[in-house]
């Protein structure tokens, strides 16, 4: 960049690589990123490979593929959503444990996260689809997501002692 003159076309993100990561988050709320191509394809009789190491009483509860110029989506049991890049969760060792998804969003006590979904465009004719503990159902247009700010979004008002199980 030659000083006093900036180039507005140099956008942040096209200077991260795009490729396929797999997303790791467990009970305990540990999260991390790992290139896919850390893991190999297991022949027959093979041993296998461990994939995280965890604490004794935490385990993984959700896995998925996503590219780096996704979006991620996080779903708590509260209603809320919230939305980060995948680029922006620390990229770990295939063991490591990973860091603690409290210190990227802001989740409140006792409040847990029961689905991630990966995004790459908000389609009008795509829809989310809640369910609760109590058999409530809401649908939703995805379009609607879009725009999260970094505390999040109600995105299913629930009444007392229910919970969202599923998005």
């Amino acid at each position: 960049i030659i000083e006093g003159y900036i180039d507005s076309s140099l956008d942040y993100e096209s200077l991260i690589e795009e490729e396929n990561v797999i997303i790791t988050l467990t009970s305990g709320g540990y999260v991390k990123r790992i290139a896919a191509d850390s893991y190999r394809t297991q022949n027959r009789g093979g041993k296998g490979v461990k994939g995280m190491k965890v604490n004794d009483e935490d385990l993984v509860t959700n896995v998925i593929v996503a590219s780096t110029h996704s979006d991620l989506m996080f779903f708590t049991n509260a209603g809320k959503v919230f939305k980060l890049r995948t680029h922006k969760i620390p990229e770990f060792s295939r063991t490591a444990k990973g860091i603690p998804l409290q210190n990227l969003i802001p989740l409140e006590k006792g409040e847990s996260i029961t689905n991630i979904l990966s995004l790459k465009e908000y389609a009008d004719n795509t829809f989310l689809m809640f369910v609760t503990k109590n058999g409530i159902g809401k649908k939703t247009k995805l379009s609607e997501y879009e725009r999260i700010n970094a505390n999040g979004k109600r995105a299913i008002n629930l009444n007392d002692g229910d919970e969202v199980k599923s998005v």
